[in-house]
């Protein structure tokens, strides 16, 4: 097979540079939404600038390259990766707060007390459900914290119900300031499950 006609910059230069400018984009296009909702404007600023030049820069070769079908493949395809790897990153970062409801019939005493010890302030109530009398626990936590509690859970109260809702911000209270080491490897590895 003959390779010295085929144009190798137009069917896989241009694709390429298409296909990774839209997966950085739309990786960045999918975090700066995730930061809007959490209200932090400055960082949504930078990343929307760098967002839209990548966008720029793409929509570009696409319309200087109309009859290249390959630089559409390659436009579709970055989206979806993109989209993939924008919530990979999200999901590693654990930015801003969640706000985790527990109702529990199950004694809560050694739970209470591994909040105590994380320094991660929470709220009992007493309740009643449809079997009877119940507590339930109130707690606003750092989204990086969310795996260390949610073991506290399975661990002292397994059968219990929660729910688990994003809260845009807080005022005050007392929060488990333990640092998280970012683990940013596989981030290029979107389909592998996270540890």
């Amino acid at each position: 097979m003959d390779f010295s006609d085929f144009d190798f910059y137009n069917y896989v230069g241009v694709p390429l540079l298409i296909f990774i400018a839209r997966v950085v984009d739309t990786s960045l296009g999918t975090l700066r939404i995730v930061m809007i909702t959490r209200g932090n404007r400055k960082a949504v600023r930078l990343v929307g600038f760098i967002e839209v030049l990548l966008w720029v820069v793409a929509i570009g070769q696409i319309i200087m390259n109309l009859n290249n079908w390959v630089g559409y493949l390659a436009w579709a395809l970055g989206f979806t990766v993109g989209s993939m790897i924008g919530f990979e990153i999200e999901d590693r970062l654990a930015l801003g707060k969640h706000q985790l409801r527990i109702i529990t019939s199950q004694p809560i005493e050694g739970f209470i007390e591994a909040l105590k010890k994380l320094n991660q302030g929470f709220t009992v109530f007493d309740g009643m459900g449809a079997q009877g009398p119940v507590k339930q626990i109130f707690l606003i936590l750092n989204r990086q914290n969310n795996k260390e509690i949610t073991a506290l859970v399975k661990e002292h109260i397994p059968t219990s119900f929660c729910s688990v809702s994003d809260v845009m911000a807080t005022d005050s209270g007392v929060f488990n300031t333990k640092k998280r080491e970012f683990d940013l490897s596989g981030l290029l590895l979107p389909l592998r499950k996270g540890k």
